[in-house]
């Protein structure tokens, strides 16, 4: 069972290392698809490397069966899947976060910035555009006779957002 968790992490650190170089080297057209199909190929991966190296399943209570065996791929494969996932988070902090560019335009400005200035570089009209762009993107709207109707997909996640404004009090509003 702890071999599986060694195996996932394995991968998802050799996974970070490749994203991280291969976006050094040249930066995809389409960056959340890379990062995904990376993601998709390190999980194959960890597939292979777990089902390719035997291994004693020592800490399991079921024994060393084909049961305990899949409990522990499954076991595996999850950990993998949450770490991307917080990963994920990480990644559209760094590219959509408006508060962390605004602190890398003031360090990239010697630590300081005119409020003008600042806001000429987040003109909220661009942003909402390219969030527009984005739900666009992701399927979650439809854009017909210039006006935005939500999709299946867009209309559950807009229930789930609701459903969470609520519970967190964040309702109305933001």
């Amino acid at each position: 069972m702890i071999e599986s968790y060694l195996y996932s992490g394995i991968a998802f650190f050799i996974f970070l290392i490749s994203h991280a170089l291969f976006f050094y080297v040249r930066k995809p057209k389409e960056p959340w698809k890379a990062v995904l199909r990376l993601a998709k190929l390190f999980f194959l991966a960890y597939t292979i490397l777990f089902f390719g190296i035997p291994f004693p399943n020592w800490f399991s209570l079921v024994g060393d069966s084909t049961a305990a065996r899949i409990a522990a791929y499954i076991n595996g494969a999850i950990l993998y899947i949450f770490l991307f996932f917080s990963y994920a988070q990480v990644y559209f902090l760094f590219d959509r976060g408006i508060s962390a560019r605004i602190l890398v335009e003031l360090l990239d400005a010697g630590g300081a910035m005119k409020h003008e200035e600042l806001r000429k570089r987040y003109d909220p009209f661009v942003l909402q555009d390219r969030r527009f762009a984005d739900m666009l993107y992701g399927g979650h709207i439809k854009e017909h006779n210039g006006e935005y109707i939500l999709s299946a997909k867009g209309r559950l996640l807009a229930k789930v957002f609701r459903w969470g404004k609520k519970i967190l009090h964040f309702y109305p509003g933001g």
